[in-house]
Order: structure tokens, then C-alpha cells, then sequence
């Protein structure tokens, strides 16, 4: 690859499904790593906005697997703390009210 952007973005960019990883008609993306990765010092918001919705969504990821990598860098709130212990501790109290990440994820690609 090209070494400007992070392995693990790199790596994520790669593992995207052909649905949104498929060939660019962009001037901002390549085949084999997306330009706009390589090149992001030169594009604005609007050239992102411009993206096709697929390569957009590709990007999005892209960002949020390398900010999941560094979840230590992640300020949370009081509020933000509060709702995540209250989340896990309903979980905990039972474990079967909750959905496997696979199948919300299935159930929110059937619904669009």
C-alpha cells in the first residue's frame, strides 16, 4: 500500500464489502487504496459531499475504525459515562434483552 494512511485504516479500507467498496467513478478515489485518503490535505467538505454515497460511506468507516482503534484518546461525558453504565448494567441484569451485533446489523441492512 502506500504507507500515508495508518496500516489499520488501510486494512479496513480493504475488508469493505464489494457493495461499497466497488470500482470509483471519482476523481478522488483509486482502485486499490482511495485517493482522497492519500490526498486529504486538498479536499474540502464539498469535494467529500460530492463523493458518490457508496465511497462516502466507505470513508465514514474508514474514519470510525481508526478512531475505534484509540478509544483511550475518547473524552466521554458525565452524561456520556452515566448512560454507558446504565446501558452495561442492564445488560448485565439480562443478557437476552439485547441483540448480537450481526443480526442488528442484518436487520438494519433489510429495513435500509
Amino acid at each position: 500500500m502506500s504507507g500515508s494512511a495508518p496500516p489499520a485504516l488501510e486494512d479496513s479500507l480493504r475488508r469493505r464489502p464489494a457493495a461499497v467498496a466497488g470500482p470509483s467513478t471519482s476523481p478522488l478515489a483509486c482502485r486499490a487504496v482511495p485517493c482522497y485518503i492519500l490526498a486529504m490535505k486538498h479536499i474540502s467538505v464539498a469535494d467529500v459531499i460530492a463523493l458518490p454515497v457508496a465511497e462516502r460511506l466507505r470513508l465514514v468507516e474508514a474514519i470510525w475504525d481508526s478512531i475505534a482503534e484509540v478509544p483511550e484518546q475518547l473524552e466521554l461525558s458525565p452524561a456520556q459515562a452515566q448512560e454507558l453504565d446504565r446501558r452495561l448494567a442492564a445488560f448485565e441484569k439480562d443478557p437476552t434483552q439485547g441483540s448480537p451485533w450481526q443480526e442488528v446489523r442484518a436487520r438494519l441492512e433489510r429495513t435500509g
